[in-house]
């Protein structure tokens, strides 16, 4: 059929014709879609007009109540005598101008308003923010549709970056609703606009690690409907108890490792946002003036918010450089370790210079050279602690499982003979765990030596030695029992593992302590437990030289039955059929 030049219709060029009917939201998908193809399929799912609304109306409502409670607490409203918002005398009673109005304070009234939307927002996006991707991540192993990403082109960190920002987007959005007016109550009560941007890049790092460490820990750990409330019911447990902390007003400073924790709640940084000596300490939350004596080896980095909100921010983007190592190991391939063997190392290296730099401070106020939780005994048995801790995350996540070792037993090349064969038990990814273990607690005995060594005051050396060494065997212990239950066969190993490690460490004390009850009367058996750290002082020094070599005996005995029940079970098929015959 003919058509006339008249009736012909050109192409339409490439304009803004191309995109008519799409909406500025489509128009911000397609974007996105191209940029990161997962986030653009979290955010289609999540993003209605009917939950935008919702949303919206939520914070704005959550924020309109706020304005009402802490205006009902105003003078005229019940609280007219002796109200904290009252400008008057020292007692805070309340005075009136000449027309009868009373004079508020008003900078403290928003400063009340800045404190809490501050808290809410780090419960909110921390806590909730934490069960969502948890559930997200669960729900899709559970589906099998988190398999189907992992065949997909696009890389790992891609993935779960868009998971990260996609699954939560609701609360995002919440939070943004609120960050008008967070931001002008915090300019209201008197804090510097860089201050108020400083806490919320605080935030945003926090929430950038959490979300990390809550990603590895759903991929890595069996799905469980149980896993999403046990992941944000731990870090809410974790928030209150950092809380706590922070707010002690008893005016004794604990100058000790457990100062780590404060680096990891973004609320830490909230005394350093204005004066807390000044008229403000009236604030709803008054944190006190203990946090100006934190020091990191020394240096006094909470004598400034400068200094303290950069040793956060270092803080948190060195462990979610960790936590991401291990997540583009283990979601490509859920079989594969957490760390390799060589990541271990350097991992180990991080987490003793952190901890040991706030060992390294100047002693408390409360220092009695009598006491027995003098700071140098009290930082040495946390730091014990804090690294028996360590210990076992590194066996769950370097001991590789029944098949691999299987593999690398039958497979290895042993061109190199004896050095070839140390070198895979130091570096190589499927060798067992134990010898990188402990070599990585070799290097934290010989740190830990070190510092008592020169650790000027007088104390015990011997036995601060003896319990490092202690320590670093009792790791080496577990982590042999771990790879020899992982190499059995039958069904869920892990779970096995796990029981079997927590049963030895919880019960042995508890049937001790019922037993004798006294430390002091009978050291001994305690110094084959966790608590060698506490009963060390009272032991004499035959027994702590027979509890080292006890242990390094049993280290002994079960490494060998390793090495054997390895040499079998990787013999191969062939091989035991004709031994057979």
């Amino acid at each position: 059929m003919l058509v006339s030049p008249e009736s012909t219709e050109k192409p339409a060029p490439i304009t803004s014709l191309t995109i008519k009917g799409k909406t500025s939201m489509q128009l911000s998908l397609d974007i996105i879609s191209d940029w990161n193809p997962q986030i653009f399929r979290e955010l289609k799912g999540r993003i209605k007009n009917q939950s935008l609304a919702i949303v919206a109306g939520i914070s704005l409502l959550g924020q309109l109540l706020l304005l009402i409670t802490l205006a009902s607490q105003l003078p005229g409203n019940g609280y007219s005598y002796r109200n904290k918002y009252c400008l008057g005398y020292s007692d805070s009673s309340c005075i009136q101008d000449a027309s009868g109005q009373y004079l508020i304070n008003w900078q403290l009234w928003w400063l009340d308003c800045f404190l809490w939307l501050s808290m809410a927002g780090v419960l909110a996006l921390l806590v909730a923010g934490t069960y969502m991707l948890v559930r997200d991540l669960t729900n899709e192993e559970g589906r099998g549709t988190l398999n189907f990403l992992r065949l997909t082109p696009q890389p790992s960190h891609t993935i779960l970056l868009g998971k990260m920002l996609g699954v939560p987007v609701l609360l995002y959005l919440a939070a943004v609703v609120a960050a008008p007016l967070h931001f002008w109550a915090g300019v209201q009560a008197g804090i510097p606009p860089i201050n108020i941007l400083a806490f919320d890049s605080v935030l945003l790092a926090g929430c950038f690690c959490c979300y990390s460490a809550v990603m590895l820990f759903a991929i890595a750990v069996k799905s469980s409907g149980m896993l999403p409330w046990l992941a944000s019911g731990g870090l809410f447990i974790f928030l209150a108890i950092t809380l706590n902390k922070l707010w002690d007003n008893s005016g004794v400073v604990f100058n000790n490792v457990t100062d780590w924790v404060n680096l990891f709640n973004p609320c830490s940084l909230l005394p350093y946002l204005f004066d807390p000596t000044g008229n403000l300490s009236k604030a709803f939350w008054y944190f006190g003036n203990n946090h100006l004596h934190f020091q990191w080896y020394y240096i006094p980095v909470g004598a400034s918010g400068l200094g303290f909100c950069t040793l956060m921010v270092l803080n948190f983007s060195l462990w979610s450089y960790w936590m991401w190592q291990g997540l583009n190991r283990r979601f490509p391939n859920p079989s594969a370790s957490w760390l390799s063997k060589r990541q271990s190392y350097t991992l180990v290296a991080c987490f003793e210079g952190m901890a040991l730099g706030f060992a390294l401070q100047e002693k408390p106020n409360w220092y009695s050279g009598d006491s027995f939780l003098d700071s140098f005994s009290y930082n040495l048995a946390t730091l014990v602690v804090i690294n028996i801790l360590l210990g076992l995350c590194l066996i769950v996540a370097l001991s590789p499982q029944r098949q691999s070792l299987i593999d690398w037993a039958r497979y290895r090349h042993m061109e190199g003979g004896a050095k070839g064969l140390w070198q895979d038990l130091v570096l190589a990814e499927k060798s067992p765990a134990p010898v990188a273990i402990f070599l990585n607690f070799l290097g934290i005995s010989l740190l830990l030596a070190a510092w008592i060594l020169l650790w000027p005051a007088e104390t015990d050396r011997m036995e601060n030695l003896a319990l490092v060494c202690l320590n670093a065997v009792f790791v080496s212990i577990w982590a042999v029992v771990v790879q020899m239950i992982l190499l059995l066969k039958g069904a869920k190993q892990n779970v096995w593992a796990t029981v079997i490690v927590a049963a030895g460490i919880i019960l042995p004390p508890i049937i001790f302590f019922l037993l004798s009850g006294d430390f002091p009367n009978n050291t001994f058996p305690w110094l084959f437990t966790v608590f060698s750290w506490a009963v060390i002082d009272h032991a004499d020094l035959f027994s702590i030289l027979t509890a080292i070599i006890g242990q390094l005996s049993i280290l002994a005995g079960l490494s060998f039955s390793l090495r054997r029940q390895i040499r079998m079970a990787g013999e191969s098929a062939s091989k035991a059929l004709l031994a057979t015959k």
